[in-house]
């Protein structure tokens, strides 16, 4: 994961692997951070954000899939998906947002 400057991060949080959390974000408590997600500069996180998934704003609100981010990583968002979804869900069950 890479968590860039001035971001902020209640406790409880879970950034899973590949993710992109941009400068001045702020992520509240127990939210779950997807696999390759990316969450763009100054966005206000208040849900769980599914893996490979973009999201940006104030609040926070669903951009579109991080195709970049998972190019990068040389897989599709259908293959994130398969990959990470049961490591997602177990994460989230318990905490709802």
């Amino acid at each position: 994961a890479v968590i860039g400057g001035q971001v902020s991060i209640a406790g409880h949080c879970n950034v899973m692997e590949g993710a992109n959390v941009s400068g001045k974000s702020c992520l509240v408590q127990f939210c779950v951070i997807g696999a390759y997600a990316f969450i763009g500069g100054f966005t206000f996180i208040t849900r769980h954000v599914p893996p490979g998934e973009k999201w940006m704003g104030y609040p926070a609100r669903f951009s579109s899939n991080n195709d970049v981010g998972l190019s990068r990583a040389g897989i599709t968002k259908a293959l994130c998906d398969l990959r990470y979804k049961e490591d997602f869900h177990n994460l989230t069950r318990a905490k709802d947002l």
